[in-house]
């Protein structure tokens, strides 16, 4: 099950270090699992605004440098819609749809075969970041290359895990 965090919408970003994963394609493994309850945005195509909730994921790869990186996914709404951003995301994570019940937080561990590209900010003209173009699951030869989620950890700031262990007073 998942951990239940503040809405962090609009707040600083879990990752600690923002340096840019270089661009190309890497196994990577799933990290972390965060999900935003009761976030007001608005509707696609309108000036309504909706409260919904959303989920992402955050990877952790390693360049051929043995340089650690996370890139996060893009925030989608929970909803197992057909045509929903997240159904089509785990489609191609896992190769198939998530049925009713699925806990995302499951994905915590698991292999991915994700591309990394570089995007322009429409926001900042000039300011680049990263986005996962593609993801697919990890093939049978490549599944050794999947690190253990806890390998990333220290570089999330997230409350509760390995990660913090030395802030622990006692």
């Amino acid at each position: 099950m998942a951990v239940l965090q503040p809405n962090t919408a609009g707040k600083s970003s879990l990752i600690k270090n923002n340096d840019l994963p270089p661009k190309g394609r890497y196994i990577a493994t799933c990290i972390y699992n965060e999900d935003q309850l009761g976030v007001e945005r608005t509707k696609f195509e309108s000036a309504d605004v909706e409260k919904v909730d959303l989920t992402a994921f955050y990877f952790g790869i390693t360049d051929k440098a043995g340089k650690q990186y996370v890139i996060k996914s893009r925030e989608m709404k929970i909803s197992l819609h057909e045509k929903a951003a997240l159904v089509k995301f785990l489609k191609s994570w896992r190769g198939s749809a998530p049925a009713t019940g699925f806990d995302t937080a499951s994905m915590v561990g698991q292999g991915a075969e994700i591309r990394i590209e570089h995007v322009e900010s429409q926001r900042t003209p000039g300011k680049m970041f990263s986005n996962i173009s593609d993801i697919a699951p990890v093939d049978d030869e490549h599944t050794d290359r999947i690190k253990p989620h806890r390998v990333y950890l220290h570089l999330l700031n997230v409350p509760g895990t390995e990660a913090d262990a030395d802030e622990i007073p006692f």
